[in-house]
């Protein structure tokens, strides 16, 4: 174990983590490396790029690239950086192109990246090859595509996208299934939103069944308050339901639904989005004393046996983050605000 693994893993002991690993800008940049910089990540879906020439324009941890088709039908990753001066060169976030042009200099590129051509090239020093593979917008390591989910590792090996996934597959798979063509596709835009606050904090909050009685709460009561009888094009109502059950007892999330967790650090929150378990009305009084449980639960319909934390467990963490080095003396009183968890890297 070398320094820097040493001095982390000083940072983190059983239920509790240190803060600076979700401040210290030395963490953050070694999580753009060894994360960000060779995992697979999610780059876009094969229906955002149809037709060769389609591309959209996306970031790997804090490096821009573009997802493109190429002349020949072939799915590509690649950097979206000039090879010259390193400006940014595709400047809109979709569209389908014959070729990228760079707005500094005038290079350009082919779909897949090559260097196509290179104003007064008469003027580079001797030696100066466009063809060579250096000077192109440089291709990401590895790209691989999972029913049509397309994924990119910036490490040039390693576990396959397959192995990384791991059980998560069955997630996707179960999307894909219940398509009634057996194929789904990215509609409309994209939503993006600003989060001024550490990575960690937003993944963890994914599957934090501690919040939504509270964070949530004025949508839960906007949405108790509308009338069944109002119908939409069935979007609305699903909204609706979804904000109810945001209202649904501890009890209910600890023996309903659970947080399940596997390796690489991939987790979930157990489904909950069923008429069935929407108790928020019927259950809006007599919230039962918060308690701690951990066990094993069925997965449903699949007969399979996994370890399920309490989703409660994280709810008593935010005492527990401390400033000084651990072992330290949790300090201050934890509010009603969003728990900061543990972190699952």
């Amino acid at each position: 174990m070398n320094n820097i693994d040493a001095e982390l893993a000083r940072l983190i002991a059983p239920g509790r983590v240190h803060r600076r690993l979700y401040t210290d800008p030395a963490t953050f940049d070694l999580e753009m490396e060894r994360i960000f910089g060779a995992a697979w990540l999610y780059v876009g879906h094969e229906s955002q790029i149809k037709k060769p020439g389609d591309y959209f324009a996306t970031h790997m941890g804090r490096k821009p690239v573009v997802l493109v088709r190429d002349d020949e039908g072939a799915v590509r990753v690649i950097h979206n950086q000039c090879a010259h001066r390193g400006a940014m060169v595709v400047a809109t976030d979709k569209g389908n192109a014959a070729e990228f042009t760079c707005c500094y200099h005038g290079w350009t590129y082919h779909l897949d990246g090559r260097v196509k051509a290179v104003p007064l090239n008469h003027g580079y020093p001797q030696g100066f090859d466009p063809k060579d593979p250096k000077m192109a917008m440089l291709p990401v390591p590895r790209v691989k595509s999972y029913r049509g989910f397309i994924f990119a590792s910036g490490a040039s090996d390693g576990p396959s996208l397959e192995e990384s996934l791991g059980h998560m597959t069955t997630s996707l798979d179960d999307m894909i299934d219940r398509a009634p063509d057996g194929e789904i596709e990215v509609a409309g835009g994209v939503f993006k939103h600003a989060y001024d606050g550490n990575w960690k904090v937003y993944f963890e909050n994914l599957c934090d069944a501690a919040h939504p009685l509270f964070t949530h709460r004025s949508s839960i009561d906007a949405a108790a308050e509308q009338s069944d009888d109002v119908y939409s094009d069935g979007s609305g109502e699903i909204a609706i339901r979804q904000m109810r059950q945001n209202g649904a007892p501890y009890s209910f999330w600890e023996s309903q639904v659970g947080i399940w967790t596997y390796p690489n650090g991939h987790s979930y929150l157990g489904d909950y989005h069923d008429d069935s378990n929407a108790r928020c009305r019927a259950e809006r009084s007599g919230v039962p004393p918060v308690h701690r449980s951990v066990g094993t639960q069925e997965r449903q319909g699949r007969g399979e046996t996994h370890s399920r934390s309490a989703p409660l467990e994280l709810e008593y963490l935010p005492e527990r983050l401390v400033d000084e080095p651990i072992p330290a003396i949790a300090r201050g009183v934890p509010d009603r605000g969003e728990p900061h968890g543990r972190a699952r890297l």
